[in-house]
C-alpha cells in the first residue's frame, strides 16, 4: 500500500515540475479582449494587457483574445502547447530573426486541416526555435466553442511524453467505453430492455465524444470544416441523448412531476439546439447545450431525492449513481464558465468523462439487469410451480373422472337389477317406497358428482329446443316421491327456448331440495310468473317452502360446493345439488337466487324467453 502512494506521490510530483517548468520559460502572460475581432497585430500591441496566468477561462465570446507571452532565452527549440484541441482559430505571432522587426506567422486549430499543421499532435502545438535573448510572441484565439485555452512552453521530450500520456488515456477510455458498449448490446439482444438501448445510443455518442474532444475528427475527416462541424454536432447529440436517457431512467422511480417536466423542458431545448448547429447557429446551439449540462447537474439531484418508487435495482442505487455523476459533470463544466479554472483537472475530466458517466451508469444498468434476471427466474419458477400443481390437479381430476365413470358404470347395473327385483317381489307398499326411494337416491347422488365433473372440465354445451314450461313443471311433479305435497300456480307458462335437459335438472334438483329440507307434511308452493331481470325479459319459477326455526345461513352460502345445513342430519344428500343448479343456469343464460326468512326459503330460477 505505501508503494502505491509513493507512486501516486511521484505522478503529483510529476505534473507539478511539468506545469511549472513552463512558468520556468513564460515569464509572463497578458490578455487583451477584442470585441470586434477585426483588430490586427499593430492595432494590439499598444493595447492595455491584462494580467493572467497559464489559463484563460472566458465562457462563450464572439470577441478574440490576444494573449502576450515573454519567452526566456533557451539554447533549444521548445513547444508551445494549446489546448484543448478543439479550438477553431490560433495564430501564432513570433519575431523572425532572420528579418527584424518582422513577424512569422504560423495558424492551428479545429479548422486547420490536419495536412497543413507543422506540428501534429492531440493537442494544438507551435514550434519555436532556440533563442539567445527573451522574446515577446502573441497568440489570437477566436472560436465559437468556450473561450478556454491553456498554454505551456515545453522542450521536445516532454511536449511528446505528455502528448504520448494523454493519447494512451484517451485510447484507453474508449477502449474500456467499448467493451461497456458490448455488455449493452449483448444485455439488450438478451433482454430487450428499452432503457437498455437507450443507453447503447448514449454510449456511442459519448465515444464519438471523447475521440472529437480529443482532436481525432480531422484525422478522420480531410475537410477540417466538416471535422469542426462533426465535433459541434457530436457535442449536442451526446447532451440530448443523455437528457432522454434520464427521463426514461428517472421516470420509472415515480420523481417529482415538476422535475421530470423540468427534464422534459430541457430535452425541447437540446433538441432545439441540434437544429441550430445543424443550420450553423453554432453560437446559440453550444452556449445552450453547455447551461443545459449545468442545470442537469441539480437536476439529477432533483430527480434522485424527490423520487418515491423503489424500482430496480433501488432507490439507494439511484441516488448513489446520480450523486457521482454530477460529481463528475461538475468537474468537466466548471473550468468552462470560467468557476475553477484548474486546467490539468479539466483535461483529465473531459478524457474520462465519457468513461466515468459511462461507468457509473453501466454499473447501474448491471445491477438493475442482474436484479431483473433474478426476478425472471424466479418468475419462471413459480410458473414452472404452477404448471406442474396444474398437471397435478389435471391428472387427479383425470383419475377421479375415471375412478367415477367406472363406479357409476358398475354401480347402475346392479341398481336397474334391483330396481327390476323390487317390482316382482311381495312387499307392503311403505317398504317398497322407502327401497325405491334409498335408490333413487343413491341414482340420484351418481348422476350429480358424474354432473359435477363434466361441468369442472367444461364439457357441457346447451342444446336449445322450445317446449312448453307448464307441461314440463307438471310432469316433473308427477314423477316426484311426494306429489300431493306440491302446489302448483302457474300464472304464465309460455314455450321457451332453452336446454330442456338442463333445465329439468335444476328443476328437479329444487323440489328435491325442497322436499328433503322443508317441514315434514308443509306444502311445497311453485309458481311460474314474468319477470324482468336487469331489463331482460323472462320466465320466472320460483319454489317456496317452510323451515324449522333455527339460524338460517347466508343465501350465498346455499350455493357453495359441498355446503349441508344443520337441518340436513339425517337426510342422504352430497351437497351438490344447489351448486350444480347455480352452474347449470348460468349455462343456459339464467340466474338463481335464494331469499331466506325465519319461517321459509325461495328459491327462484330465472331464464330469458
Amino acid at each position: 500500500m505505501s508503494h502505491r502512494y509513493f507512486s501516486a506521490l511521484l505522478v503529483l510530483f510529476g505534473a507539478w515540475v511539468m506545469t511549472h517548468s513552463a512558468w520556468a520559460q513564460i515569464t509572463h502572460i497578458g490578455v487583451y479582449e477584442d470585441q470586434s475581432a477585426k483588430m490586427v497585430l499593430d492595432e494590439v500591441t499598444d493595447q492595455p494587457f491584462e494580467t493572467m496566468g497559464l489559463t484563460l477561462a472566458r465562457g462563450y465570446s464572439q470577441s478574440a483574445f490576444w494573449l502576450k507571452l515573454t519567452v526566456a532565452p533557451d539554447s533549444q527549440a521548445r513547444f508551445l502547447r494549446i489546448r484543448p484541441p478543439y479550438l477553431d482559430d490560433v495564430t501564432l505571432y513570433r519575431p523572425d530573426s532572420d528579418d527584424p522587426g518582422a513577424w512569422i506567422v504560423v495558424r492551428n486549430g479545429d479548422r486547420v486541416p490536419m495536412a497543413q499543421r507543422r506540428v501534429w499532435g492531440v493537442s494544438l502545438a507551435f514550434a519555436l526555435p532556440a533563442a539567445q535573448q527573451e522574446q515577446t510572441i502573441y497568440l489570437r484565439m477566436q472560436t465559437q466553442s468556450s473561450s478556454l485555452m491553456n498554454v505551456d512552453l515545453l522542450t521536445m521530450q516532454t511536449f511528446q511524453q505528455s502528448e504520448f500520456h494523454t493519447m494512451l488515456l484517451q485510447l484507453l477510455s474508449v477502449a474500456v467505453m467499448l467493451g461497456i458498449l458490448l455488455w449493452a448490446a449483448l444485455d439488450y439482444g438478451v433482454n430487450r430492455q428499452p432503457i437498455v438501448g437507450l443507453f447503447l445510443l448514449v454510449q456511442l455518442a459519448q465515444i464519438s465524444y471523447v475521440l472529437a474532444i480529443g482532436g481525432y475528427l480531422p484525422l478522420i475527416f480531410t475537410s477540417a470544416e466538416t471535422a469542426d462541424q462533426m465535433t459541434s454536432l457530436v457535442v449536442v447529440v451526446t447532451v440530448t441523448l443523455t437528457l432522454l436517457f434520464h427521463r426514461m431512467l428517472a421516470a420509472q422511480f415515480n420523481p417529482s412531476a415538476l422535475a421530470l417536466h423540468t427534464l422534459s423542458a430541457m430535452i425541447v431545448l437540446g433538441t432545439v439546439s441540434l437544429m441550430a448547429v445543424l443550420v450553423g447557429q453554432l453560437q446559440f446551439g453550444l452556449p445552450v447545450t453547455s447551461l443545459l449540462v449545468l442545470a442537469l447537474m441539480p437536476t439529477l439531484l432533483w430527480l434522485a431525492f424527490s423520487a418515491k418508487r423503489n424500482e430496480l435495482p433501488g432507490l439507494a442505487t439511484l441516488r448513489v449513481a446520480y450523486v457521482a455523476l454530477t460529481f463528475v459533470l461538475f468537474f468537466v463544466m466548471a473550468p468552462i464558465f470560467g468557476i475553477w479554472v484548474s486546467f490539468d483537472v479539466y483535461i483529465w475530466a473531459t478524457s474520462t468523462q465519457g468513461l466515468l458517466t459511462g461507468l457509473i451508469m453501466a454499473a447501474f444498468l448491471f445491477k438493475r439487469s442482474l436484479a431483473l434476471q433474478r426476478e425472471s427466474i424466479e418468475d419462471r419458477l413459480q410458473v414452472a410451480r404452477v404448471q406442474e400443481k396444474l398437471f397435478s390437479e389435471r391428472q387427479l381430476a383425470d383419475d377421479q373422472r375415471q375412478f367415477l365413470d367406472m363406479l357409476a358404470h358398475e354401480l347402475k347395473t346392479p341398481l336397474g337389477v334391483i330396481q327390476l327385483t323390487l317390482d316382482s317381489v311381495t312387499l307392503d307398499w311403505m317398504q317398497q317406497k322407502r327401497l325405491h326411494r334409498s335408490l333413487s337416491t343413491m341414482s340420484a347422488v351418481i348422476d350429480r358428482c358424474r354432473l359435477s365433473l363434466r361441468l369442472d372440465e367444461g364439457r357441457l354445451e346447451p342444446v336449445l329446443e322450445q317446449f312448453n314450461i307448464g307441461q314440463t313443471v307438471q310432469d316433473l311433479v308427477l314423477t316426484c316421491q311426494e306429489p300431493q305435497r306440491v302446489h302448483l300456480a302457474l300464472d304464465y307458462a309460455p314455450l321457451v327456448r332453452t336446454d330442456r335437459e338442463l333445465f329439468l335438472v335444476i328443476l328437479h334438483n329444487l323440489l328435491d331440495n325442497a322436499l328433503k329440507y322443508s317441514l315434514q307434511g308443509t306444502e311445497i308452493r311453485i309458481k311460474t310468473q314474468a319477470h324482468r331481470l336487469a331489463d331482460v325479459a323472462g320466465l320466472c319459477v320460483t319454489f317456496d317452502n317452510e323451515i324449522a326455526r333455527e339460524p338460517a345461513p347466508d343465501p350465498e352460502t346455499l350455493f357453495v360446493k359441498y355446503f349441508r345445513g344443520t337441518n340436513a342430519s339425517g337426510q342422504t344428500g352430497s351437497g351438490l345439488g344447489l351448486h350444480l343448479s347455480r352452474r347449470l343456469a348460468g349455462i343456459i343464460k339464467g340466474h338463481l337466487w335464494a331469499e331466506i326468512t325465519p319461517n321459509s326459503i325461495k328459491l327462484s330460477l330465472w331464464i330469458p324467453n
